[in-house]
C-alpha cells in the first residue's frame, strides 16, 4: 500500500512529486479516483479496513484506484465533459453568454496548443433522457498538465475583453441563470 507521505520520497514512483504541474495533476487524480471509488468503499465496507476516517486511508484508496487505471498516462489527451443545467425560460440567455463570452475563450484555448478539439451540444428533444442537463462542452486537453493549467487563462480574458467589468457582470450573469454545473474527466474505455 502506497502513502501519500511516501509517494512523494519514493524515486522509483510512478508519479513525480516534484514540480507544480505534476503535483497539482496528482491531486487531481487524487480528488477524482476519491470521489469515483470512495462512495463504493465505503458502501461495501472495504474503507474500514484502510482506516475509514483516515486521510491516509483515502489518500492510499485513490492511489490504489489511480494504480488500477491503466489508461491514465500524463502525456496522453485528457477528455472531460461539462455539464450545465440552465434554469427553466434562461436556455437562451445562457447559450448567448456562453457563446459571447465563454466560446471565444475556449477558442483561443485551441490556438495555442492547451486544448485539442472544444465540442458543444444541446439535447436533440426537450426532456430527452433524464433532463439532467441542457448543455454540454466536451473539451480535449492536450495532456494532465494541460488539463490541471489553466493559468494562460486570465490573460486570454484581458486580452479578449478589455471591458473587464462588463465581463465579470455577463459571467456572473451566465452562472446565477444556472440551477446546477458539474465537470466530469473521462477515461477512454476500450471494448476489445
Amino acid at each position: 500500500m502506497v502513502s501519500l507521505s511516501r509517494l512523494g520520497n519514493n524515486p522509483k514512483s510512478k508519479t513525480n512529486l516534484n514540480s507544480r504541474s505534476s503535483r497539482a495533476v496528482t491531486i487531481t487524480l487524487l480528488a477524482i479516483a476519491t470521489l469515483l471509488y470512495w462512495p463504493l468503499a465505503t458502501h461495501t465496507g472495504r474503507a474500514s479496513i484502510l482506516g475509514q476516517n483516515s486521510e491516509v486511508g483515502r489518500g492510499s484508496l485513490a492511489i490504489r484506484t489511480l494504480q488500477s487505471i491503466p489508461s491514465v498516462r500524463a502525456d496522453q489527451p485528457v477528455v472531460a465533459a461539462y455539464f450545465y443545467r440552465a434554469k427553466w425560460g434562461f436556455q437562451d440567455e445562457f447559450l448567448d453568454l456562453f457563446r459571447r463570452n465563454h466560446y471565444p475563450v475556449l477558442e483561443a484555448q485551441v490556438k495555442s496548443g492547451r486544448l485539442l478539439k472544444v465540442e458543444t451540444f444541446t439535447p436533440r428533444f426537450h426532456g430527452d433522457g433524464r433532463a439532467d442537463w441542457t448543455f454540454l462542452t466536451v473539451l480535449t486537453y492536450k495532456n494532465w498538465d494541460a488539463f490541471g493549467d489553466n493559468t494562460e487563462e486570465a490573460e486570454v480574458i484581458k486580452k479578449l475583453y478589455p471591458n473587464q467589468e462588463k465581463f465579470k457582470k455577463e459571467e456572473q450573469r451566465r452562472f446565477e441563470i444556472l440551477d446546477a454545473h458539474w465537470d466530469v474527466p473521462l477515461i477512454p474505455t476500450t471494448m476489445k
